[in-house]
């Protein structure tokens, strides 16, 4: 299973690669055919809206054409990039606590071929608090839930840790690393050892 910290170093790596696309430092080459295998239509055509915008992209003769023709359209893999970027940011949100709704549900019943349980077909609306420690388990069990923890400011409480306005740059999986960054912190960047704290907290994300 990937570290959140490899996670969100190649997240940066990728807006840093995404940017030098943009400003025209990074070198361009042809865009490779060989996403006409790898990318759906339905993702190519998510692409070009991306790029050209909806109403423009509606004006494309998109009915009709084959995936070589709607990758023609994209051109430059900076936008497959921004899409992805976009997909990868939303279903791996870190610091916002990811909403239970019908889709997470299903996906994590059928990666533990449940599907048929009874969960996938009670209404959330309808759920107790015996459902959603069930649900619980089952997130855990898949390796949807993962405990990480950062370093808060010291007077954020354990409760207040997805409420604050400044999140950690960086989670770890573990509190041994984020108390060697704290005590980097402290002597390196000049904090006060009395103004940090590691705190931990609970995610749901994919099991990369």
């Amino acid at each position: 299973m990937i570290k959140i910290r490899t996670l969100l170093i190649m997240l940066k790596l990728l807006e840093h690669y995404q940017n030098l696309l943009r400003k025209g430092e990074a070198k361009n080459t042809v865009l490779n055919t060989g996403w006409v295998s790898l990318l759906s239509r339905k993702e190519l055509i998510l692409i070009i809206q991306l790029k050209h915008g909806k109403e423009m992209s509606e004006r494309l003769p998109l009915t009709g054409s084959t995936n070589k023709d709607l990758l023609a359209l994209v051109e430059d893999e900076y936008f497959i990039l921004g899409y992805f970027l976009n997909v990868w940011q939303k279903e791996t949100s870190l610091h916002k606590p990811k909403d239970l709704d019908d889709f997470l549900i299903y996906q994590v019943l059928h990666q533990l071929g449940q599907t048929n349980h009874y969960l996938n077909q009670k209404p959330i609306s309808q759920w107790d608090d015996y459902d959603a420690s069930n649900f619980n388990a089952k997130l855990k069990k898949a390796g949807w839930m993962r405990q990480v923890f950062g370093i808060y400011d010291a007077l954020v409480q354990e409760h207040q840790v997805n409420e604050v306005n400044h999140h950690p740059i960086v989670l770890f999986d573990n509190e041994p690393d984020a108390r060697l960054e704290c005590s980097r912190l402290v002597s390196e960047e000049g904090f006060e050892p009395s103004s940090l704290k590691v705190l931990s907290k609970t995610i749901i994300i994919p099991p990369f």
